[in-house]
């Protein structure tokens, strides 16, 4: 009698454990737990829950195939657009440019479309005019900082043997500045973690929803990739250390990629980030909107300064071109207006200077 109702109880407590996890896990269960219990259910070892897969050397990248809104985002490598494998050489009348940065290049804050980012207008207009075939690689990584671009250009997107590569910003580096992070990689900003996988758990997670859902509340406070430190200092502590910044650790990682792209024969192109008005920035970060102007300032002369130093190092003076506020979603991202218009900025400039050898 005792074992018909343990057994009775075992078998109530699973079905209101499985259509808890059925129809909750994505919306009341924490999500951090969803996805480590989906990670470890999971038999493909290369699959990362989420939009970003933790990497050993680069920290972390794009998910490879990775679907928002049911369209496709990335490609194999987690490129932002319609790729072509890492090992294929340039064909004789092809011209590929590099695009990195991080949500600003990216562009996937405004349209889940990647045929209405800046970097794909880019490729659409230069093709208009030329007998080459202009390829832009859109490889754009949200919050990415130039820890992060450096990282990834060195053990990854070097392969695609870009003639012309596109550095724009980033702005993410006041992040890991405001937090009061010295080292070159940022490394107490950010973490990446490997989640090892314990042999008899995904057998144990399959067959037993309620601790599936004791799971999801043990490891609700893991993370694959942790991009943004759990706490950060009081906003006025931030905003002066935004000032104070010389923002040396930006420099020795954007002269390390001049350093390294020209050594393999490609053309480089400096482009700032680019900000809203202090009234919208302020809108979005409030009291931070000083430090972050005038951290941004330091980094565009950072930019001109190398540009000047290196040959075939060209700067893009966006300060000389009206972005009005009308044309950003928040503090810096665009809207389809403001990507269309940072499309042809790029595509005159490439053009008037004759970056791609061919008379346009």
């Amino acid at each position: 009698m005792k074992m018909t109702l343990l057994l009775n109880l075992v078998l109530c407590v699973e079905l209101a454990s499985f259509f808890l996890y059925k129809y909750l896990a994505g919306k009341m269960l924490p999500r951090r737990g969803v996805l480590a219990v989906k990670y470890i259910c999971s038999r493909d070892p290369n699959f990362h829950p989420g939009e970003y897969s933790p990497s050993p050397y680069m920290l972390y990248r794009n998910r490879s195939n990775h679907f928002y809104m049911g369209v496709k985002q990335t490609d194999n490598h987690g490129y932002r657009w319609h790729g072509f494998e890492l090992s294929e050489k340039p064909k004789k009348d092809e011209y590929r440019v590099l695009c990195l940065g991080g949500s600003t290049t990216y562009s996937n804050h405004v349209t889940r479309d990647i045929e209405n980012s800046w970097c794909y207008l880019l490729e659409r207009n230069l093709n208009r005019l030329s007998h080459l075939n202009i390829r832009v690689i859109n490889a754009g990584l949200n919050y990415a900082m130039s820890s992060e671009l450096l990282a990834n250009y060195i053990f990854q997107s070097h392969k695609f043997n870009p003639q012309l590569i596109i550095i724009h910003g980033p702005g993410n580096d006041t992040l890991a500045i405001a937090n009061g992070d010295s080292t070159s990689d940022y490394r107490n900003t950010r973490k990446s973690l490997y989640f090892q996988k314990r042999r008899f758990e995904r057998r144990l997670l399959k067959l037993s929803s309620f601790i599936k859902i004791i799971y999801v509340f043990w490891l609700e406070k893991t993370s694959l990739v942790s991009l943004e430190p759990e706490r950060m200092p009081p906003v006025e502590i931030q905003n002066e250390r935004l000032k104070k910044s010389e923002f040396q650790q930006y420099k020795d990682n954007l002269e390390n990629m001049i350093i390294l792209m020209l050594a393999k024969g490609s053309r480089i192109i400096l482009a700032p980030f680019v900000q809203a008005s202090m009234i919208k920035i302020e809108e979005f970060h409030p009291g931070l909107s000083q430090g972050m102007i005038l951290a941004n300032s330091k980094m565009t002369q950072i930019m001109k300064s190398l540009s000047n130093l290196y040959e075939n190092v060209y700067f893009l003076d966006f300060d000389k071109f009206n972005f009005d506020d009308n044309l950003f979603v928040d503090s810096c991202h665009l809207n389809l207006e403001g990507e269309k218009f940072k499309a042809e900025i790029i595509y005159d400039y490439i053009s008037k200077n004759n970056l791609t050898n061919h008379p346009f």
